[in-house]
Formats: C-alpha cells, structure tokens, sequence
C-alpha cells in the first residue's frame, strides 16, 4: 500500500455556544436554533406557524423559497417549505410540510453552522437531561452526511462522538427543563485511514508533531461498509494502540502494527497545534 498521510489539527479556540446560543426546547421533536457565531442561513426572519401555515411578519436577509429546510427554536424536526401561499420570498405566508402552533420566533431557512475544521460537537445544560435523546445532523471533513443521537447531558457537558465540519440541524427527543448551548470541543479524530485485508499483515505509522498535542492512535476492526455486518459510522469502536508510546503522547513518536487493523486514526485529546501522521502497509496481496 502507498503511504497514506492524514491530520488532524491545529484547531481555533473553541467556544460552548458558536453553534447555538442559550435555550430551552419546549417541544418534543423541537429544533435547536443554530444561531451562533460560526452559523448561517439562506433566510432568517421572524414569523410563526399555526398548522401548516408559516406567516413571516419581517425578514432581516436572504429569501425563503421552496425546498428550504425550516429551523428555528421549538419548530419541528423536518419542517420543510412545499408551497407558496400568500408569500414570494419575503414577508407573507407559506406551507408547511409539517403541523404545528408556534407563536412568533425566529426563522432561520436551510441554516448551517460551520466549523473550522471537523471536530466533535459540545452540548452543555444546566438541569438533568439525561432521560432525553438529542439528534444531530451535519457533515464530516470529505462533506458526507452524518449523523448521531446521544443522551443529553446531566446538567454537565457532553460531546459527539463523530466529528463534524457542519452542522445543519439539531433537534431533541423531548421537551428540556433547562437551558443548552451548542458548541465546539478541543477534541477532533483525523480521517480514517482503511487498511487493506487482503495484504500483508505488517503495518507502520508515523505520527509527526508540530506545536503542543496531547494524542492517541487508535484502531478499530468494526466495518462501515461490511457485506454482512455494517456497523454506523456512531457505533463504531475504536481501541487504543496496543503500544503506550502512542497513547497520550505528546511528541512525535513512530508505531508499528503486527495484525493490522481494518481503520487507522489519530485521536487529538488537547491541544493548540496538530499530528500528521503516514501510515505504510507493507507488500501486497500475496498470491
């Protein structure tokens, strides 16, 4: 196998509520606002929905079309405009492909958070969440759907377990009690690197260091594309090198693998800057 080089880092500060500020959903199914410093959308203005009926009453930029995904605090998870009613693009009324009663909020269409580079996502509340599910969709560092549910946190922190370069909707199981902020963390995977089954076993990796890390390769033998037995790019497992030299370390450090895994990756734990890493499996597949 050629060698394949991958990275990870360095990553901008991170701030608790760039992907969505303070608020509490109130509905089951409910969408989080993102309306963060790193957010965006096509439209945002203000308006409110009874049944299936959106009436915007101002617009601040942009203009809501058909097709856009509708979001905003307490809209429901799948709102998208179908029809136009009164409206042709501004203030007015539109349809809905869902039915709900939301007094006047802001409206945000086909919003998106953009991070920096992908990293996992930061969920921070103040009351015990723990007995709800919050779903996240966005896209990983090749562009990618993906996608994730996780518990809410228990007045405490939480973060994804995949890392994602947008996110573009957020919404929860169930009414909160409390406030949450939507957020970045320090911790960010690089690219998965996948090894060839049919070569030879042998196996070597360079992670090289610039500026301060704190590191960990990690492996897995779990198979997102698998015939047999697919595993979702969330419930994957991965597993810390076999080798200490390699986990939490901080300097520029070279490992080696016997049985060679199906995925390769270097997990950054901390850090200001970032770990290059070139990972070479050796000869081909014998015949």
């Amino acid at each position: 196998m050629r060698p394949v080089v991958v990275s990870v880092g360095p990553l901008v500060t991170a701030a608790a509520n760039n992907i969505s500020t303070s608020q509490t959903p109130a509905v089951t199914n409910g969408q989080l606002a993102l309306n963060g410093t790193l957010a965006s959308a096509g439209f945002v203005g203000t308006g409110s929905i009874s049944n299936t009926t959106l009436t915007i009453t101002a617009v601040s930029s942009g203009v809501i079309s058909l097709g856009q995904a509708v979001s905003g605090a307490g809209v429901l998870n799948g709102a998208t405009v179908i029809g136009n009613l009164t409206g042709t693009g501004g203030a007015g009324t539109y349809l809905l492909s869902t039915s709900q009663t939301l007094s006047s909020t802001t409206i945000y269409g086909n919003a998106i958070a953009t991070l920096d580079t992908a990293r996992r996502v930061l969920f921070t509340t103040v009351s015990d969440e723990s007995a709800k599910t919050i779903y996240i969709t966005g896209t990983d560092w090749a562009g990618d759907t993906i996608s994730e549910s996780l518990t809410g946190p228990a007045a405490t922190t939480g973060y994804t377990v995949l890392d994602y370069k947008t996110v573009t909707k957020i919404y929860v199981s169930a009414a909160f009690t409390g406030a949450v902020t939507v957020g970045t963390t320090t911790v960010a995977s690089s690219p998965w690197v996948r090894m060839d089954e049919y070569a030879l076993a042998q196996s070597a990796m360079q992670a090289t260091v610039s500026g301060t890390v704190n590191y960990t390769v990690q492996t897995s033998m779990d198979d997102t594309n698998s015939p047999t037995n697919p595993v979702l790019p969330a419930s994957v497992t991965w597993v810390s090198s076999t080798d200490t030299n390699v986990v939490g370390a901080t300097a520029t450090k070279s490992t080696t693998f016997t049985a060679t895994p199906l995925f390769i990756r270097v997990l950054l734990n901390s850090g200001s800057g970032s770990v290059t890493s070139t990972v070479v499996q050796a000869g081909v597949a014998p015949y």
